[in-house]
């Protein structure tokens, strides 16, 4: 069994099709319900933990012959055909009370849940592609079931769908997944990479369409001899949480170093962008309150052709 990111998705699929030559097969994608509302109300180093329980839970599955985490909170997994049909919704059933259980158990957080929507190669064919597609549709009906739901891709639900609606159906799925994935409050929180093409984009379209763009840098500085990594991290973390809830939804930010983070605000002025600054200062400041900080705040607008910088620092007292 092997654990594959990503970046090894071609990998994933070699497996796979090799395994399809010889045999069949299901594969199911699981994917975690409301992932981002776990990141906001436990944090999102306890958002990474619950992935990492997922990651080890699947990982210690002797049916499960390879898992791929394709990024986000979904995980592709490869079940060879060793189990009968009631036999196999026993088993999906008590993995996912499994995953659930060892995430309270190792993450403290609470009614996390799954939902999972599964493929064979005895009704989808022995190829690939089509065992992929037929999982997400599963995934796709077991999400608007309710969550915390299994839906099996079946024969009649493939026969009944025409080219057309087929093409329909799939453009309404994508949708679905899309709002349902970008149901968060406050800022969006992204990584470096993701900030890093948002950031092209909006400078790209700026000039046409919004009137200013501000990037703004906050730095958090310890006083000399004071600063430790346990101490330095809660900062950060409580910098972010001060940064998602001040800021609205059309906002972005994220972690830029282990003492700056970044943000992008859109359509906003100067005295605007003073006063949301001045909140992010105050919440963050209202949740550590141990003085021993330096919040540095530096911007500069990337929509004008000649960018100007601003510094502006303030020590909590």
């Amino acid at each position: 069994m092997s654990i594959l990111t990503a970046d090894w998705a071609k990998s994933f699929r070699r497996y796979i099709e090799a395994k399809l030559l010889k045999q069949d097969g299901r594969v199911f994608i699981m994917d975690v319900d409301d992932m981002n509302q776990i990141n906001s109300q436990y944090g999102y180093a306890k958002g990474d933990l619950v992935l990492k329980t997922i990651c080890q839970t699947l990982y210690g599955e002797s049916r499960i012959s390879t898992v791929m985490h394709s990024g986000g909170d979904e995980f592709v997994c490869w079940i060879e055909a060793s189990l009968e049909d009631a036999e196999y919704s026993t088993y999906l059933h008590a993995l996912m009370q499994k995953i659930q259980t060892e995430i309270e158990h190792k993450t403290e957080c609470r009614n996390v849940h799954v939902s999972i929507g599964t493929s064979s190669s005895s009704i989808s064919g022995r190829d690939y592609d089509k065992l992929i597609s037929d999982s997400y549709k599963a995934l796709y009906f077991a999400k608007k079931s309710g969550k915390n739901h299994i839906d099996v891709y079946d024969s009649g639900r493939r026969n009944s769908v025409t080219p057309k609606t087929a093409v329909e159906h799939d453009l309404n799925t994508i949708a679905d997944i899309i709002s349902n994935e970008n149901d968060y409050k406050g800022a969006y929180h992204t990584d470096y990479s993701g900030f890093e093409k948002i950031y092209n984009l909006l400078r790209n379209i700026s000039s046409r369409y919004l009137d200013n763009v501000q990037l703004i840098l906050f730095t958090v500085e310890f006083d000399a001899r004071e600063e430790n990594v346990t101490e330095r991290d809660m900062a950060m973390n409580i910098l972010e949480s001060a940064i998602i809830i001040t800021l609205r939804k059309t906002d972005v930010t994220t972690r830029y170093s282990s003492t700056q983070q970044l943000l992008l605000l859109m359509n906003i002025n100067d005295e605007n962008m003073k006063m949301i600054t001045d909140r992010i200062r105050k919440e963050f400041y209202r949740m550590y309150d141990k003085g021993n900080v330096t919040l540095l705040t530096s911007s500069k607008n990337v929509s004008m052709e000649k960018l100007k910088y601003r510094t502006n620092t303030e020590k909590h007292s």
